[in-house]
This record gives structure tokens, sequence and C-alpha cells, in this order.
């Protein structure tokens, strides 16, 4: 019976084990999954953790707000004791037949005797509201609530920038993915190309040189490929970072066929300033001295009196003995601190200070947008020229090889030209896929600098 059940278990372990090998294996070797511009968008959108802090500042400033919002309602507190009262003998001289307990009157027969042992509990409600304090409350409020806008749009600027970085860096694998795609066909045709020179080397057609020109050429283009493919994976480490994923995630190969059109407004100069004040990180800017703004008018009416209206209802009892009546009280309090040591001539210095570094902050947030907005135009009329200089190389370039065969199979073209013609069509080829990926990078950071990098505005731009 013993080795029946033995025999089983090792079928069940024998069972087991392939099994999770195999899961091991399937884990690590995911499927390598196609992802398009917007498919990489959204996973950003989703699991970047920059946004997911933009958002918990949010929640931190609305908790702020609520608080700022709670001054103006009344405040009520409640509180309860008991107390142990121990007397001393009674001297003759201020015996009385009533003893008072802080307004609490107790009869005593005897007040010579020693009076020890009572036991008194206390309940008490107060309230208080405030009734004017110069608008210490109201630009607290404020100052909460441009916070809040604040990181708002802050968290724009964030999902705008992430956009950004992500288009970005999803152009950068397209380009080099072309690159070694290029760089992979030239090599090829250097292949091809010292097989012919070696092969009309044997039949005394070309010298020695020439095979060893085209096995130069041969290396050269290895070298290429091998420089290409390190720059695609560094590519996609950038665009897995700009994702917010980790550097050893999911295998992903980006798909082919998004193209951006430049935004209507480029053209006009006026109007393109005009758009760019609705940029996320200027937004946040002027909300942010806005802030700084209304602390420092908070800290200003610190310096006038305040006015509260204040209530209060007691009860005193004793464990032994007569108790107390309810006791309550209502009043208006006005309290002025008129001299505190100089620390609100501090604190407004400080908030003043504050404020501008949050003007100059302003300032500088933006010229350096009017700064990338220059930059992404000329680098779109750059592009744009590459471009077109690109295809007529292409053409001259076409040109020359076809004219380098002729010639070489005439006689009057030496090997080396065929060579030479090869290597300028694929500079002219690889210079035109470069300089259209650039022009896509230079679209983007036009829609960036005009607050217009979202996924809605690049749908509409072509996504």
């Amino acid at each position: 019976m013993t080795k029946t059940w033995l025999t089983v278990l090792m079928i069940v372990v024998m069972g087991i084990a392939p099994t999770a090998t195999m899961a091991d294996e399937d884990r690590h070797s995911a499927p390598n999954r196609e992802l398009d511009l917007r498919s990489a968008i959204g996973k950003a959108l989703q699991l970047h953790p920059s946004i997911r802090t933009g958002e918990a500042h949010i929640d931190r400033a609305q908790a702020r707000l609520d608080q700022a919002e709670s001054l103006y309602y009344p405040h009520f507190s409640a509180s309860s004791r008991i107390e142990r009262l121990t007397l001393n003998t009674a001297r003759p001289d201020s015996a009385r037949a009533v003893l008072d307990f802080n307004g609490v009157e107790i009869e005593t027969k005897d007040p010579d005797t020693s009076m020890s042992g009572f036991t008194r509990y206390g309940a008490a409600l107060q309230a208080e509201y405030m009734l004017y304090d110069f608008g210490r409350r109201q630009h607290g409020k404020r100052a909460a609530e441009s916070h809040l806008g604040t990181e708002q749009a802050r968290l724009n600027d964030i999902t705008s920038s992430t956009v950004f970085n992500v288009t970005q860096a999803y152009f950068d694998v397209l380009r080099f993915q072309n690159a070694l795609r290029i760089q992979e066909e030239f090599l090829e045709r250097r292949q091809e190309n010292l097989d012919l020179a070696r092969r009309m080397h044997r039949a005394g057609r070309v010298t020695r040189g020439d095979v060893i020109k085209a096995e130069a050429e041969r290396a050269r283009a290895r070298l290429e490929v091998t420089r290409a493919g390190h720059d695609l994976e560094a590519s996609r480490v950038r665009l897995r970072t700009a994702m917010g994923l980790d550097e050893a995630g999911w295998a992903f190969s980006v798909v082919e066929g998004a193209q951006l059109t430049p935004p209507q407004e480029l053209g006009r100069r006026d109007a393109t300033h005009r758009v760019i004040e609705d940029h996320p990180r200027l937004q946040a800017e002027r909300q942010f001295l806005r802030a700084h703004h209304e602390e420092l008018e908070q800290v200003k009416a610190d310096r006038r009196p305040e006015i509260r209206l204040t209530g209060n209802y007691r009860v005193d009892e004793f464990h032994s003995g007569p108790g107390s009546e309810p006791n309550y009280t209502v009043g208006v309090q006005l309290e002025w601190r008129f001299f505190d040591g100089g620390q609100r001539r501090a604190r407004a210095a400080e908030a003043r200070a504050e404020m501008m570094a949050a003007a100059e902050r302003q300032r500088e947030a933006r010229r350096d947008v009017l700064t990338e907005l220059h930059n992404a135009q000329r680098e779109l009329t750059e592009a744009e020229e590459r471009i077109e200089l690109s295809k007529t190389l292409i053409r001259a370039a076409e040109q020359d090889l076809r004219s380098a065969t002729i010639g070489y199979r005439e006689g009057i073209r030496a090997f080396s030209d065929l060579s030479d013609a090869a290597l300028d069509l694929r500079e002219a080829e690889l210079e035109l896929a470069l300089a259209e990926f650039d022009r896509q990078q230079a679209v983007i950071g036009i829609y960036w600098a005009m607050g217009r990098a979202s996924l809605e505005r690049l749908t509409e731009a072509g996504l």
C-alpha cells in the first residue's frame, strides 16, 4: 500500500514539474506585441508615476481648500472631567456653614472637622464662531483655491509633457528602426558587391585593390548596422521610460503610419502667441503667483483684530452632596495681537519674497515656452527643406548609379565608381528617412509649446 502511494506521488510530482517549467518559460518568453502611437500614449497616461503623483497633489490641495472653508463654520467642542477634591481641616476663624468650590456651594454641618474625599464630575460644551476677521479667512480660501488651480494646471502640464515625451520617443524608435532597415539593405548590397568584386577579380576584370575596397565597405556597412541596432535598443528604452514602464518590461514593436500635421495657427504669429497663453505650464505659474499674492494679503490681515462669538455650557455634580445647576455663558470676544515681537513682519517679508520669486518663474516659463516654440518652428522649416533636398539628392544619386553602371559595362567608368554611387544613394535615402522623422519631432514640439500636446489634439492632427 505504501509503495502504491509513493508511486502515485512520484507521478504527480513528475507531472507538475514540467508544467511549472513550461509556465516559467511562457512567462519569460512573452510574445512581441505591436504598439501604435495611440496605444503608447494611452498606456503612459494610465501607468506613468508622475501622473499619479500629480493626482495626489490635487487631492492634497483640495484637502487644504476644505480646511480653509471650515473656518466659515462654527466650531464646537465638548469636554468632561472627574476630580477628587481633598480639603484640609478647616480653621476656626474661617469656619462657615457653606463652602464654595468654583461656584458650587456645599453646606457643611461641622466645618471644624476634616473634609476630604469629595468627587466632582464635570461636563462642558463650548461653541465659537468667527464673526469678522478683516478678510483673513477670505484670503486664505482664495490662496487655497489658487493652489488647487496650480496643481490642476501642473497635472495638465505633466500630462502634456508625457504625451510629448512618448510621441518623441515613439518617432525616435521609428527613426532608428528605418535607419536599421536601410543599413541592413545596404549591407546586403555591399555583400553582393564584394561577391561580384571577387568573381571579377578571379576573371581578371578588376584589381585586388577593388576587392580590398569592397571588403572595407562591407565592414563599414556592418559597423553601421551594429550602431543602428544599438541606437534602436536605446530608443526603445527611452520609449519605455516615457511610458512609465520598467526597462525590463514586455517586448513590443512599434507600428508605422502616424503622420502629424502642423496646427493651423502656425502661420499667424499674433494668434500663435495668444494661443501659448493657454499652455498648462503658464496657467500653473499664473495660479501659483495668485496664490502667493493671497497669502501675502492674509498675512497683512493678521495685523487686525478678530471678533468672535463664544458660548459655554457647563454642569458640575458631586458624588456626595449637592451639585450645581447648569451654567452657560454667551458673549462676543474681541482679540487684537498688536505686538508679537516682529513675527508678522517677518512672515509678510517671506510671503512678499515668495510672490516676487513666483512672478519671475512665470516670466521664465513664458520665455521657455516661446523659445521651444521658435526652435520647433525652425526645426520644422529645416526638416522640410532637408526633405526636399534629399529627394533631389536621391534622384541625382539614382541617375549617377545608372550612369556608373552603364559606364562600367562600356569600360569608361571604374568599379569603384559603382561603389561610390551606391554609397551616395544609400546616404541620400537615409537622410530622407531621418528628415521625415525629424519633421514629426518638430511638429509634436510645436503642439507641446502651444499647449496642445493631448491625445485629442493629436488625433485631430492625424495620429
